[in-house]
């Protein structure tokens, strides 16, 4: 079964394999990095701010831990999993999807490569399952247009009925 996100063009694809118990995938959109403009205005200006953005963006299944049950353990479990010398928490919160579903979302930049990345992961719980849409990009290139780009595609995080 094929899954498609898009935003412009295809922000994430990927296949499920009926064998395994996770599922992922990874798809650039883009070859280039961009500046720190935070002040685009217009449609024009906005698809060629697109273009030249480096966004990745991954999708996976697993099953769910024997220590967690709800959305709350979710946000704890990866908070733990966040706490490291080399990774800053910019943002951390549980909110509800277009679709309904309770989700916990977090934004944070992982300093140890150079150069350095920063992430907006949001996970959901659903039939056993979690849920989760990693996107990501140089940290130089996010600012609060590309932080809304995120939250866009987070948002309608919805391959689930």
């Amino acid at each position: 079964m094929i899954h498609q996100f898009s935003h412009q063009e295809p922000v994430v694809s990927f296949v499920t394999n009926t064998t395994s118990n996770t599922t992922t995938t990874t798809t650039t959109t883009s070859n280039t990095t961009t500046s720190n403009n935070s002040n685009i205005n217009d449609n024009d200006e906005i698809i060629e701010y697109l273009n030249k953005l480096t966004l990745e963006t991954m999708v996976s299944v697993q099953p769910i831990p024997s220590n967690v049950k709800n959305i709350q353990d979710v946000k704890e479990t990866s908070l733990q999993l966040l706490e490291h010398s080399s990774i800053q928490i910019i943002d951390s919160y549980i909110h509800q999807l277009n679709n309904g579903h309770d989700c916990f979302t977090s934004t944070y930049t992982m300093n140890t490569s150079d150069p350095s990345f920063t992430f907006m992961v949001s996970s959901l719980l659903y039939n056993n399952m979690v849920y989760s849409i990693s996107t990501y990009t140089i940290s130089k290139s996010f600012n609060n247009n590309v932080e809304l780009l995120f939250k866009q595609i987070h948002q309608s995080f919805n391959f689930i009925k």
